[in-house]
C-alpha cells in the first residue's frame, strides 16, 4: 500500500490575484466547496477567528453559520495583514537601527496543503488529526511563523490538510525566503519525520532515484483519486435523474 505524503506551498496576497488568502480561507472552511462535495466535513483549528483554542468539527449547519460571517472573516485577515505591516516597519535593522517600508509586492500569507496516499484511509482519523496538527504547529515554531488556521478535510476519498501561516517571521523574513529554492523538498523531509509514527514517508529524491521525482507520481495519484470522486458523484446524479425521468 502506498504510504507517501506530498506538500505544496504558495505565497498569497490577501485579496488580489487569481488565488488569494480570502479565497483559500473560504475553500478551507468549505464556505466555497467543489460541486461534488455534498456533505462537507472539516476538522478545524482556528483560534484567531473562531475563538476556540481547541479544534472543532464542522458540518453543514456550522459552515452555514460561518458563511454568514464572511465579512468578519475578511476583516480578520485584513487585521492580520496590517499587524504584519506594522511589525515589519517598526523592526530596527543593523547597527544603525534602520527601518524599512513594507513592499507592496510582498505576499503576507503562506498557504500549504499536506496530502497523503491511500494509507491515510486506514489510519485512525483522530491520530491523523493529532499528528498532522502537531506537525504543522512544529513547522511554525521551527521557522518562527504564526499558524493562522489548520483544516483537515475528511469529505473526500483521502483526508488532507490545508493550513495558513503568516508569511513573515519576527526578523522580517518571509517563509519562502527562509526555505530557499528546495523549499518543498525540505518540507517533505520535515513532515516525513513528523508523520513517520503513522507509517508515512516522504517521496524519493530525484538525485537518489535517478528517475522522475517521486512527487510528480504522487501528485498524479492524488489527482486521479479526486477525478474518481467526481465521476462517482456524476454517476450517482445521473442515476437520480434517470429515475425521475422514468
Amino acid at each position: 500500500m502506498r504510504n507517501f505524503l506530498n506538500v505544496r506551498i504558495e505565497s498569497l496576497y490577501r485579496i488580489t490575484g487569481k488565488h488569494s488568502a480570502v479565497s483559500q480561507l473560504f475553500h478551507d472552511l468549505r464556505i466555497r466547496k467543489p460541486e461534488y462535495i455534498k456533505e462537507p466535513a472539516v476538522r478545524l483549528y482556528f483560534p484567531g477567528a473562531v475563538g476556540k483554542e481547541t479544534p472543532v468539527e464542522l458540518r453543514g449547519e456550522d459552515i452555514e453559520r460561518l458563511r454568514k460571517k464572511k465579512d468578519a472573516l475578511q476583516e480578520y485577515l485584513k487585521d492580520v495583514e496590517m499587524q504584519m505591516h506594522e511589525r515589519f516597519e517598526n523592526l530596527e535593522r543593523g547597527k544603525n537601527k534602520q527601518r524599512q517600508s513594507w513592499q507592496f509586492n510582498t505576499k503576507p500569507f503562506s498557504s500549504g496543503v499536506l496530502t497523503f496516499s491511500e494509507l491515510a484511509r486506514n489510519v485512525d482519523i483522530d491520530k491523523l488529526w493529532e499528528y498532522g496538527l502537531k506537525s504543522i504547529q512544529a513547522l511554525g515554531e521551527k521557522y518562527k511563523i504564526k499558524v493562522l488556521w489548520v483544516a483537515l478535510h475528511t469529505d473526500e476519498t483521502t483526508p488532507h490538510f490545508h493550513y495558513m501561516f503568516e508569511n513573515l517571521n519576527a526578523d522580517g523574513r518571509t517563509f519562502q525566503r527562509q526555505l530557499g529554492r528546495d523549499g518543498c523538498s525540505k518540507l517533505q523531509t520535515f513532515y516525513g519525520k513528523q508523520m513517520e509514527p503513522l507509517g508515512f514517508r516522504r517521496g524519493i529524491k530525484k538525485k537518489l532515484s535517478g528517475a522522475e521525482h517521486q512527487d510528480l507520481m504522487e501528485s498524479h495519484f492524488i489527482a486521479r483519486e479526486k477525478i474518481k470522486d467526481e465521476l462517482k458523484q456524476l454517476e450517482k446524479d445521473q442515476g437520480i435523474l434517470l429515475d425521475k425521468i422514468e
